[in-house]
């Protein structure tokens, strides 16, 4: 049997009739030969043909074909599968054709698509789009991969839009050592046309003698002026002499525009740039700190005044958990944490009787090493009467944004603890600890119906006002000329501390230019 598998013969170039047949099997039969090699020899020893079957090609790569497939380890393949998260570098395009690529060998059959789904739902490497996947109804394959798209273009989107520009600080240029405070000038922060491919053996205009010449052949070189003492340029083109800022510029390929620079006061200078003599006339314009001006709006926990009643489906039975245990190394750490809410008023202790009690969920935060106080309201969300409030997609917000130019993006401060509950609400929130009963005074994170009513709240509080969208607790502020934007902005926080509405300086960014 072994003789059959010997060196392919000589290719007969000699005659020309089916010259075109004769080399597709000679082809096969050469291919089969260095690929299968040693060990193929092996298992082909181990082969049973029929009478007149060794010879023939499809016989044998069939019984290769048989040996090889069943040697597949589904059990694995969906373990991997199983396994797969989106990496963080990853679009969910390239996500989605490596599940496809491993689904095919899973033999999933008719549950493909659903299973590919819920790897997406579990696997995306952005919790707020996993998060936006579990709360559809009737979600597939598509609409899922949709939704992915549609929060990358728009993360993308917001990117650029959120780019500060560098707002530069104010100093003073001295006088061989005295200081001018009738005129300042602004550090010059990076400008576009540092990225500009210089032509290295190019002359240009030369701000040490005035002339123009190579680099390093500077006439003024090694010259000294005695009054200002510093090396190297001519009289007429000494800067310590001047208290304005000059800003040299050097002879480029090509020629684009210094930059955008922003300053401190109230002034009409001119600047001038030598050689042509260029002249620009600008006006520099104050900013006002938003966080300075309005210090209530970014200051502690704030209350809206309407308080939020959770609605009850009667048919459901209450239901009280046990206690869960807590590691002794966080125990001090929690009544520490417990007695800080206690005195934000944002929980309060509970002596009497009550129909629910939930479990308390401890969460440390790596970067801080705070803990986190959390409801596990699974027993208590199945309960509550959702609202059914619309959320806002990403896909809605930009594509409003149309025309933005000017943006803003405060956030509120623990969002939904600047909502209060009543009282018969507050006793469904009880949940027990280590250290007694406790309950929440404002709407807890967990709760089924949180987002709804808070996106609720915020979106009725902000409605009448043009140029603002809301998202749970983001608040982004967008305007197509500064002015516009900043009266927009200075109106929304006007509204925030009339109805009693905190934000996070910490996480806001103002005045970001698209």
């Amino acid at each position: 049997m072994d003789g059959h598998f010997k060196q392919p013969p000589e290719m007969d170039f000699s005659h020309e009739d089916n010259l075109s047949e004769k080399w597709k099997r000679w082809k096969q039969t050469m291919n089969l030969y260095l690929e299968v090699a040693m060990e193929g020899r092996e298992i082909y020893n181990t082969f049973n043909f029929g009478e007149n079957e060794a010879d023939k090609l499809e016989i044998l790569l069939k019984k290769f074909e048989d040996y090889c497939i069943p040697k597949k380890n589904v059990t694995v393949i969906r373990h991997r599968f199983n396994t797969r998260v989106q990496n963080s570098s990853e679009s969910i395009d390239q996500y989605l054709t490596d599940l496809k690529l491993i689904a095919k060998n899973c033999e999933f059959e008719h549950l493909k698509d659903g299973l590919i789904r819920d790897r997406i739902v579990c696997g995306t490497n952005s919790s707020r789009v996993k998060e936006r996947l579990l709360r559809e109804d009737g979600l597939t394959l598509d609409k899922a991969v949709g939704i992915c798209r549609a929060d990358e273009e728009s993360r993308k989107q917001m990117k650029t839009l959120n780019e500060e520009e560098q707002v530069h600080a104010l100093s003073w240029k001295t006088q061989n050592q005295r200081t001018n405070r009738n005129e300042g000038y602004a550090k010059k922060g990076p400008s576009r046309r540092d990225h500009v491919k210089r032509e290295s053996n190019s002359s240009f205009s030369c701000g040490k003698c005035g002339t123009t010449h190579e680099r390093r052949n500077c006439p003024a070189y090694g010259k000294n002026w005695h009054k200002c003492k510093k090396p190297n340029h001519y009289q007429k083109f000494c800067k310590s002499k001047f208290s304005k800022s000059v800003h040299g510029l050097d002879e480029y390929s090509s020629c684009e525009s210094d930059g955008e620079n922003y300053f401190v006061g109230a002034v009409n200078r001119k600047t001038e740039i030598q050689e042509n003599a260029c002249f620009t006339s600008f006006k520099l314009q104050d900013v006002d700190d938003p966080v300075k001006s309005f210090p209530k709006v970014f200051t502690g926990l704030g209350c809206l005044e309407k308080p939020y009643h959770i609605k009850i489906d009667s048919s459901v039975n209450p239901v009280i958990n046990p206690p869960r245990k807590i590691p002794a190394a966080l125990r001090e750490k929690l009544k520490g944490t417990l007695k800080e809410m206690e005195d934000k008023e944002v929980i309060r202790k509970v002596d009497e009787p009550t129909d629910w009690v939930n479990s308390l969920v401890v969460v440390e935060k790596p970067k801080t090493g705070k803990l986190r106080i959390c409801l596990d309201p699974r027993n208590l969300n199945k309960a509550i009467k959702r609202e059914h409030f619309a959320l806002p997609t990403i896909e809605d917000i930009t594509t409003r944004l149309t025309g933005a130019k000017y943006l803003s993006k405060p956030d509120c401060n623990n969002g939904y603890w600047q909502l209060r509950m009543d009282k018969e609400s507050q006793l469904l929130t009880t949940f027990n600890s280590p250290f007694g009963r406790y309950c929440f005074l404002r709407m807890p994170f967990g709760i089924k119906s949180a987002h709804e009513v808070f996106q609720k709240r915020v979106s009725q509080l902000f409605e009448k006002l043009k140029g603002v969208e809301t998202d749970i607790d983001d608040i982004l502020v967008w305007g197509t000329t500064r002015k516009e934007h900043d009266d927009r902005l200075r109106s929304v926080l006007n509204r925030c501390q009339e109805v009693g509405l905190t934000l996070n300086a910490e996480n806001a960014s103002f005045e970001s230019k698209r």
